[in-house]
């Protein structure tokens, strides 16, 4: 079978802004406890929520390129679908701050933990990704009037993401958390703004689908790495080197060489090797089927296949029934 590996440098772009977002911000946390990047070290958070929203879409596009469905939908109930999840999120995060986001006696009652890091309160924000890989397979005439006004959109994203990370920034409260809006609709939002981003990304007619910064692609191949060991290496790092002295660029420097070393490593010796391991365990997932016509674009190995752009190449004028039904309706 003919395969073709598609990376958009779009997409490697806003990874690598992401995995460079979050670095940034546990530098704060967890090194300096200071905003030595200044408003990007108080916003690098939203690094994560990127990180959501991209996977939405990618590992969509996976489950696609698989041609393996599990849950037969129209397109119309599966919008109906992503709908009533976004709500159930909202309505989640409002439930829980009515418990947990309400002051008493100066006190908190655990924000962070019971909805800044509860999987239910932030699950819905991997759906406006999901959503962009349906508005691209199941709508095609729709994407393409989309693809063909990538400059509008980008600066739609650039402008709502700029307007709610302002929002974010401005209405944090040390101690306490985010008040009522901003955590019930906030963090929808903010992924719905980077879901434009994501847009813009894959429409050639934009700069940031052709801009190609050097070194970028590896920072974006390696990010999940990046993402998984940064903390450590930067606490062992910053307690080694605190008493000689190190400024704080110096310091900064060391630690993100050393997660750049140690990421790559690790996707080198463990996550590529096991991947390949996994795709000679199961070579069905991405076998073409009798009838298809042309290459599928080929989704790399595990974890490295989330951090790729998956491009359908089914010259079909619609490919909606190899894992959802018509809609009739």
């Amino acid at each position: 079978m003919n395969k073709t590996r598609v990376r958009t440098a779009g997409l490697d772009t806003l990874r690598a802004s992401a995995i460079a977002l979050v670095v940034l911000y546990h530098y704060l946390c967890f090194v300096s406890d200071k905003p030595s990047f200044g408003w990007l070290s108080e916003i690098g958070w939203t690094g994560v929520d990127l990180f959501f929203v991209l996977s939405g879409y990618l590992a969509f596009a996976v489950s696609l390129a698989a041609r393996r469905p599990t849950l037969k939908l129209s397109r119309r109930h599966g919008w109906a679908l992503l709908a009533a999840l976004t709500l159930l999120g909202m309505v989640a995060r409002a439930a829980m701050w009515s418990i947990h986001g309400r002051k008493a006696d100066g006190q908190v009652d655990g924000y962070m933990s019971a909805i800044y890091y509860s999987s239910l309160c932030r699950f819905d924000e991997f759906i406006p990704g999901i959503a962009v890989a349906m508005l691209k397979n199941f709508h095609r005439d729709e994407w393409k009037a989309v693809m063909a006004r990538g400059n509008a959109v980008l600066v739609g994203g650039i402008v709502a993401s700029a307007a709610m990370l302002v929002v974010a920034d401005h209405n944090w409260i040390s101690s306490y958390g985010y008040p009522f809006f901003m955590t019930t609709f906030g963090y929808s939002l903010l992924a719905l703004s980077f879901s434009l981003l994501v847009v813009a990304a894959l429409s050639p007619a934009t700069v940031l689908h052709r801009l190609r910064i050097p070194g970028v692609d590896k920072l974006a191949l390696w990010s999940y790495s990046i993402y998984l060991s940064h903390r450590p290496v930067a606490n062992v790092i910053s307690h080694w080197m605190a008493p000689r002295g190190f400024s704080d660029v110096g310091m900064f420097a060391l630690i993100a060489t050393a997660c750049l070393l140690v990421g790559g490593l690790l996707y080198t010796l463990v996550e590529q090797p096991f991947m390949r391991w996994r795709d000679r365990l199961v070579p069905s997932n991405f076998v073409t089927r009798a009838g298809d016509s042309e290459p599928v674009s080929e989704p790399l190995s595990g974890l490295e296949s989330c951090m790729q752009d998956l491009t359908l190449q089914d010259s079909r004028p619609d490919t909606a029934s190899d894992t959802a039904s018509a809609d009739t309706a």
